[in-house]
């Protein structure tokens, strides 16, 4: 009797072990990969569960399907799924197309910096006191990317240092921090060359970029870890990503790339490593100059207009009418913004560049501003580099070198006003100024 009665709980904990394991399979959702990918199967989906790796569920948003609130919409809940599966898809609407700009410039796959930031952070909504966003965000700062400054020199501020010591970015804007990420600080170092090679317009592979960058981004202890990340990402592309990319009508990266035949790491190229520190390459991607870079390409017309031209970009047009609610300097009397010195303060202060420049006046006062911060005069213009400033003999008249763009029509942007004769207006667009009868001032 007792052998028999052995056997029956025997069989009853095998039942009741099956049956548990099926109901936590099922219960499972599946992982959203990318083109090519084999579906889960049920043992791989239960290592993953058990192990607290992320998924995308179409009806129960993304999360951390084994924490408290997991697979739940409730932006409430710690931790809970859905909250952060809608502030990615939010944060995707709003930068995706500078993504995409820094995409051009970089070579960087635009899609895989917003699941970057996912990883690193929750897009910015990481609550962990212990993590660098939300004690960068503390601070008034952003770095949702995971970024170090080890030497101090990245970031618009200085560096934030942890409990341990270490050296952490902080930036002022989104955009600048996604530059520093894509660009020479990360990415376009040249550490990640091998990666960009299937980023050829023509033969593009985003599955093989991930695959080579995940093992030099994050070195795993084990190759299980490589295995998590990468799906991870792929999630995150092939989920929200993907959903607010067809919303919007984006092309992917790969289509983006033949779109707009982007050379093999954007247009910068690979030409071995790349650093900010190089003075032959901090002009073209530099973080200063990337983020000047998107900016010229938001508040300038690509092509020379010749006046009276009033059309303003729509961005520079929101940019104009914001500053104006905030009573800083745009010129232009009867059209606001359609000026030169006006132009010149916004693309510099609105990018970053410097957030101070021209002492919040007319085209002297920004001569006398250059002059007291210490701005180096450039007699050569074969050395100017992007954000360095223009001024005729009588400070009547300034623009900006912004080197060559892929897309605008010159290496200038400027726009002009005159109150007087009214026969010189133009927004701001690429520029047909004579480069040589001006005094040119470079930011040391």
């Amino acid at each position: 009797m007792k052998l028999k009665y052995r056997i029956k709980l025997s069989l009853r904990a095998i039942f009741w072990g099956f049956l548990i394991t099926a109901l936590i399979v099922t219960s499972i959702p599946q992982s959203v990969l990318a083109d090519g990918d084999i579906t889960l199967d049920s043992e791989t989906s239960l290592n993953f569960y058990l192990n607290n790796i992320y998924y995308y569920d179409p009806e129960g948003g993304l999360g951390n399907i084994c924490s408290p609130g997991g697979g739940t919409t409730d932006n409430s809940v710690p931790n809970g799924g859905g909250g952060r599966y809608e502030k990615l898809k939010n944060v995707v609407r709003q930068y995706g197309e500078y993504a995409m700009q820094l995409q051009k410039q970089y070579g960087s796959p635009w899609e895989v910096i917003f699941a970057q930031m996912q990883m690193e952070s929750q897009t910015g909504e990481d609550t962990n006191p212990k993590a660098v966003s939300f004690n960068v965000a503390k601070l008034g700062y952003y770095n949702w990317l995971g970024i170090t400054s080890p030497r101090g020199n990245v970031g618009d501020t200085e560096p934030y240092i942890d409990a341990k010591g270490r050296s952490w970015a902080m930036f002022t804007s989104v955009e600048s921090m996604m530059n520093a990420w894509a660009g020479p600080h990360l990415l376009r170092n040249g550490r990640y060359n091998e990666a960009f090679k299937y980023t050829d317009p023509d033969n593009y592979s985003l599955d093989n970029f991930i695959n080579t960058m995940v093992p030099i981004y994050a070195p795993p202890e084990d190759n299980n870890d490589t295995v998590r990340y990468i799906e991870l990402i792929k999630t995150f592309i092939n989920g929200p990503i993907t959903e607010v990319r067809q919303e919007m009508g984006w092309p992917t990266s790969a289509e983006y790339a033949k779109q707009e035949n982007i050379p093999i790491g954007g247009a910068v190229g690979l030409d071995g490593e790349i650093t900010s520190d190089s003075p032959t390459l901090a002009a073209v991607c530099g973080p200063e100059a990337g983020n000047l870079t998107s900016y010229v390409l938001a508040y300038a017309w690509p092509e020379y207009h010749a006046p009276n031209f009033l059309d303003m970009m729509p961005d520079y047009k929101e940019a104009v009418d914001r500053r104006l609610q905030q009573g800083k300097y745009v010129g232009g009397g009867s059209h606001p913004g359609i000026d030169c010195g006006g132009f010149v303060t916004t693309l510099l202060q609105d990018s970053g560049f410097d957030p101070e420049y021209g002492g919040g006046g007319s085209v002297p006062t920004q001569h006398s501003y250059v002059k007291e911060q210490g701005w180096e005069i450039i007699n050569d213009i074969s050395q100017l580099q992007p954000g360095d400033v223009a001024f005729n003999a009588d400070n009547s008249h300034t623009f900006v070198y912004v080197g060559n763009i892929n897309g605008f029509g010159s290496v200038i942007a400027s726009a002009s006003y005159s109150g007087r004769t009214n026969t010189n207006w133009r927004a701001p667009m690429a520029g047909k100024e004579n480069m040589n009868n001006v005094t040119w001032y470079h930011k040391r």
